[in-house]
């Protein structure tokens, strides 16, 4: 049996792929023509061995109806007998006759895709197929941890077809304390940060996307939440810590400025947008992580990473919303206001020690409820058997 993963958003299938490959099974990463250039395979992994099996669809595009381009589709699938896909690939493959075996949807492949419009208002082609694709798909593996954005899937897709399990978003060998520590030693960006956080009471590293002035609502991080409450624990309290930002996202521009406006532009430090082998030995080096605080979220690849490294968390979470859903949650920094920012900061502040262990329970949740159980009923399916999962 051979398997296709189609696209790549976040390196969610890079991840899936290697974790696949690893329980024996023979898998390809299929990478679509317009993938960001840091989400290539090579920004996510330490070696060169992904390139054994990672190929390019370059005879892929935006204009797919013609019969001929229909028929490269087909040509490009036929070794495969699974197909796994996310992105544009429930598009492509229906339009190439074959049907996704799994869809593991990241976002806008389900919120923005199937909406697109031409000139005279009316729905592409494009976002038809797209339609049709998440419809006809045999499974999807999409954890119910965000209302909003479950309602707008279930408009596609029957919800009979959903395993609530997330995607896998972090290949966790990839990233061992070994390797960890020789890249910390060999990274500028590092020596950088070393000196920051140096001179600060602690670390904060906060590399979510830069998204709250309303440019895109579904996408939105509320940074600005975040900023406001390390403003308010500074001017207030006196507590000074140092904050690691990422020039990532449609707000950066706007942030900036309002790190300016807030006097706390002392305290954050910008850096550009950096492959995830590049951001793990630095994000590493800190002492917890700021993720978002618009929405309540259980799954993420900003989350995930910092719960991989054992770090603690400060975000947004509504536990009331996983109350018959979830056995158990990981502790973390629960904050939705700037004054819920700044007293969790306060309080990391006076007991770190104690919020390590946050970090350390985290990755066990990851692990236990996210990582294994989505894996396990991956096997399950792609090995005709019934997923016995929630």
């Amino acid at each position: 049996m051979k398997i296709a993963c189609i696209g790549n958003m976040n390196n969610n299938m890079f991840c899936l792929t290697r974790y696949l490959r690893a329980q024996g099974l023979d898998c390809d990463l299929l990478l679509l023509w317009y993938e960001q250039d840091h989400f290539h395979p090579s920004c996510d992994s330490l070696d060169d061995g992904w390139k054994t099996y990672t190929h390019r669809l370059t005879k892929w595009g935006s204009k797919f109806l013609t019969g001929t381009l229909a028929e490269t589709y087909a040509e490009d699938l036929a070794p495969y007998d699974k197909i796994i896909g996310s992105n544009l690939a429930p598009a492509f493959v229906y339009k190439a006759g074959r049907t996704l075996d799994i869809f593991c949807p990241h976002g806008s492949d389900y919120t923005e895709v199937p909406y697109i419009k031409d000139s005279s208002g009316n729905l592409t082609d494009l976002a038809k197929y797209q339609r049709k694709g998440i419809s006809a798909a045999k499974h999807c593996f999409a954890a119910r941890t965000n209302q909003k954005r479950y309602r707008l899937l279930t408009r596609f897709i029957d919800e009979s077809k959903i395993i609530s399990l997330p995607i896998t978003q972090f290949y966790l060998n990839e990233y061992k304390e070994s390797k960890l520590e020789s890249a910390v030693r060999s990274s500028t960006d590092c020596a950088t940060l070393k000196k920051i956080k140096a001179n600060a009471d602690f670390l904060i590293f906060h590399h979510s996307r830069q998204c709250w002035t309303g440019k895109i609502p579904l996408d939105a991080k509320d940074n600005q939440i975040f900023f406001q409450g390390v403003a308010q624990l500074y001017h207030e309290q006196g507590i000074k810590p140092a904050v690691a930002a990422f020039e990532y996202g449609p707000d950066v521009d706007a942030s900036k400025a309002l790190v300016e406006k807030l006097e706390i532009d002392h305290l954050v430090h910008w850096f550009p947008i950096l492959p995830r082998k590049k951001l793990m030995p630095m994000l590493w080096l800190s002492d917890l992580v700021g993720v978002q605080f618009a929405d309540s979220w259980l799954t993420g690849s900003v989350l995930f990473e910092s719960m991989a490294l054992s770090k603690p968390i400060l975000t947004r979470r509504d536990d009331e919303q996983y109350s018959d859903s979830e056995e158990w949650l990981p502790p973390i920094l629960n904050a939705s206001t700037p004054e819920g920012v700044s007293q969790q900061l306060s309080l990391f502040a006076d007991n770190r020690e104690t919020y390590k262990k946050y970090g350390v329970i985290g990755k066990q949740w990851l692990d236990e409820t996210r990582t294994q159980p989505t894996i396990q009923a991956m096997l399950e399916i792609l090995l005709n058997k019934q997923a016995k999962v929630k």
